[in-house]
């Protein structure tokens, strides 16, 4: 999972793919972790999302090519496209129906659990004590 977001053949599905990672695990944060962060929060989501980044950067999962350009590119995206957006919230089922894939939630889940080092979903790995939620 740690090289999940170096395997897409293009930059723009690399950022879906971060953009939609995020977006889950706010989902999965409010209702099972109790952190209402972001949107959840009824605060803006850009800086958590640039934590979320931050973290992928420091847990090496970001691909050789991302940059400071990059990642603006990124946020761009996140704020002002259609469909992959953080300023909307995101279900499991949305993610089945987008990907056409029962198992990308589990996927997902799972590459995030990698960036924050632990999650709050039944089977994920208990977040660690010195994790500080960006709420």
């Amino acid at each position: 999972m740690v090289s999940f977001f170096r395997e897409w053949d293009t930059e723009r599905k690399t950022y879906e793919m971060l953009i939609d990672t995020f977006r889950l695990r706010c989902d999965d944060d409010y209702a099972h972790g109790t952190h209402y962060h972001g949107i959840y929060g009824q605060k803006p989501p850009l800086p958590v999302f640039r934590d979320f980044l931050a973290r992928a950067k420091t847990a090496g999962m970001l691909p050789s090519w991302w940059n400071e350009d990059k990642e603006k590119e990124c946020v761009r995206v996140a704020l002002e496209d259609e469909h992959f957006n953080i300023q909307f919230a995101v279900e499991k089922h949305d993610i089945q129906d987008h990907y056409k894939d029962s198992m990308m939630p589990m996927t997902l889940r799972m590459v995030a659990e990698n960036v924050y080092g632990g999650g709050y979903g039944m089977g994920q790995r208990p977040m660690p004590d010195d994790y500080v939620c960006q709420c």
